[in-house]
């Protein structure tokens, strides 16, 4: 199992380190970055792991020790979240 990220800066890696192949990585990842803000950061970590990796949500939940259940619900009040605030990156 993978250490759990907790800090903006880790968070900042992930979503970086998923674009480091797009040639527009910086601007991408900028973009990620202002979309997240005000997400706690292990809802941060599953919306990156979810949608910018790919990852499942079993994969999701290995990663982090929880269950996919777990997983579910943290993807799906971030999810919330983002769509209340008509970020278009996910919409």
């Amino acid at each position: 199992m993978a250490p759990d990220a907790t800090s903006d800066t880790e968070v900042e890696l992930l979503v970086r380190s998923g674009l480091a192949n797009s040639a527009t990585a910086t601007a991408r990842a900028e973009d990620w970055l202002v979309a997240l803000r005000g997400l706690n950061n292990r809802d941060k970590v599953v919306i990156v792991l979810r949608f910018l990796f790919g990852l499942s949500q079993y994969e999701v939940a290995d990663w982090l020790g929880v269950t996919r259940t777990r997983v579910f619900q943290m993807e799906q009040r971030a999810l919330g979240r983002l769509r209340n605030r008509n970020t278009e990156i996910f919409l």
